[in-house]
């Protein structure tokens, strides 16, 4: 059975086995994945359903994320294919801190969520709404409609003056839960397909490999809402590294030509090797005199040969609702010396 239906069969079989604890208010999830500033759908920490697509000087993907499980327990998978129109020249595998670069993968997430649930009471945000709806002017709104936003903004609009206890509570709770530090742990596993086209031994034809590249990760989440997320993960990798590019000419020109016609190419088949990486990101929102900004830089150091690679990814394209969706990336790593820069779109979207 081809691998990737495999780990799909086995995501759908853990997504009917766990139920979604709904102890935790959806509001809680928002806070993780708004409250910050977003970040790319390939972060272990995102737990949004989104798709993304990214083009730059060394690559171009495409990305969609699926999160239908929300709640201490939470599952997504992610499918990115390239889009490159031909992935078989050598600039395209030197990547030395990603052996997923240029491929089909998937990747199945799990994370709990370590949350204070001790504080939460069935109290959820459909009540707190309602109140809203009951007593608008409390929340300095002129009519009920008014009241379909975000909680941080009914928190925030709150009037103590003009409102009862009953309402004074929910705020304070609400409050409370969009600040409180959030920790998620989890772990990961992805495989990949990457064709490779080298030359054959003493010939100036061609032939073409497929691969498997395989990975597995851990990662710790620290969230402050609001004010930053900060994510430490270690993975290891099994990748196929396209070896040197080289030109071949043929002995004599062809008939009626004066010069050589030469081909340039991978010299041969793909090397087997592995990347232990320790990353460390960051996502930050960085509202600026009214327009909103998100950083989500991420440096990422291979252990296995040394190698590093930072990459800095700007959001500041804006949905109707608010979410931030794309924006500027750049990157920089040990092996080139040089910064790449490219751009990212996405949406978000609900699965039901």
């Amino acid at each position: 059975m081809n691998i990737y239906i495999k780990i799909t069969l086995l995501f759908l079989f853990i997504t009917c086995q766990v139920e979604a604890n709904t102890e935790i208010p959806d509001e809680v999830f928002k806070a993780l994945d708004k409250g910050v500033g977003d970040s790319p759908t390939s972060e272990s920490s995102s737990s949004v359903n989104a798709f993304e697509l990214n083009a730059s000087t060394d690559e171009k993907t495409a990305s969609i994320k699926i999160s239908p499980i929300k709640g201490s327990n939470n599952f997504s998978v992610l499918f990115t294919a390239p889009l490159d129109e031909d992935t078989s020249e050598a600039k395209f595998y030197d990547s030395k801190t990603d052996a997923f670069t240029n491929a089909f993968s998937v990747k199945v997430n799990y994370k709990n969520v370590l949350f204070g649930k001790s504080k939460l009471e069935p109290i959820f945000a459909e009540k707190y709404v309602e109140y809203c709806e009951e007593n608008p002017d409390v929340f300095n709104f002129k009519k009920a409609e008014d009241c379909n936003v975000k909680i941080d903004t009914l928190t925030k609009n709150f009037n103590k003056e003009k409102g009862d206890i009953s309402g004074f509570n929910m705020t304070d709770f609400w409050a409370s839960i969009l600040t409180e530090p959030i920790q998620l742990y989890g772990f990961t596993a992805t495989a990949g397909k990457k064709d490779f086209e080298y030359f054959k031994v003493n010939s100036l034809e061609t032939d073409t490999e497929g691969e498997n590249p395989l990975g597995a990760s851990v990662y710790y989440t620290y969230v402050v809402p609001n004010e930053y997320m900060i994510t430490l993960e270690y993975e290891f990798q099994r990748k196929f590294e396209a070896q040197k590019s080289i030109t071949k000419c043929p002995n004599d020109p062809e008939e009626g030509e004066d010069i050589l016609n030469c081909i340039t190419g991978i010299s041969g088949a793909p090397e087997k090797s592995t990347n232990r990486n320790i990353s460390i990101s960051l996502r930050v929102p960085v509202p600026l005199n009214g327009f909103n900004l998100a950083l989500s830089p991420k440096l990422t150091h291979n252990t296995a040969d040394d190698s590093t690679k930072f990459s800095l990814p700007i959001y500041f394209l804006q949905d109707s609702k608010s979410n931030l969706t794309g924006g500027i990336k750049s990157s920089w790593d040990s092996e080139n010396h040089e910064w790449v820069f490219g751009l990212f779109v996405g949406q978000k979207f609900n699965l039901f």
